[in-house]
């Protein structure tokens, strides 16, 4: 007789739904952060951190230019998330206090390491950040903390 492997579907319920999707909502906003670190690290253009031109990587010529081309993209599309309509909303408003961590976690690296990424966005960011004042999670307050006084220092008033 042939081994056949069961398959047991798995039939999760709704909490446990929400916690997965919380975790996987934490994860791509400390994902995002490490990009952003990892940018800033290597003076992207359009990160604000005043590396990006006459940088390290432009010295060699024009191989370099293309990564440089490359950096760009990557900063205008990782731009272009930060500022999408709602994303501040969802994420440093969210009923998760995971996700709203990760999000303060990387709302202070994009100001404290790539100010520039913040740019086009600072009037949607400002209120719910600055609304985080009100975080009643104690493991969150450090971070938010980070991200509110980071904010301030790069916020024009």
């Amino acid at each position: 007789m042939p081994c056949v492997a069961l398959r047991h579907r798995r039939k999760d319920g709704p909490e446990e739904l929400e916690e997965r999707h919380d975790r996987v909502q934490a994860a791509v906003l400390a994902a995002l952060a490490a990009l952003v670190e990892q940018l800033a690290a290597v003076g992207a253009p359009g990160t604000g951190t005043g590396s990006g031109s006459g940088g390290p990587s432009e010295a060699s010529g024009g191989a370099d230019g293309g990564a440089q081309q490359q950096q760009g993209e990557l900063v205008e599309a990782l731009r272009g998330v930060l500022c999408k309509p709602g994303f501040w909303k969802a994420t440093a408003a969210s009923k998760s206090a995971l996700v709203r961590r990760a999000a303060y976690g990387l709302a202070g690296r994009a100001a404290q390491r790539a100010p520039g990424l913040l740019a086009g966005c600072v009037a949607e960011a400002a209120p719910l950040l600055l609304g985080a004042l009100g975080e009643k999670e104690p493991g969150n307050h450090g971070a938010m903390w980070e991200a509110v006084l980071s904010y301030g220092k790069v916020c024009p008033n």
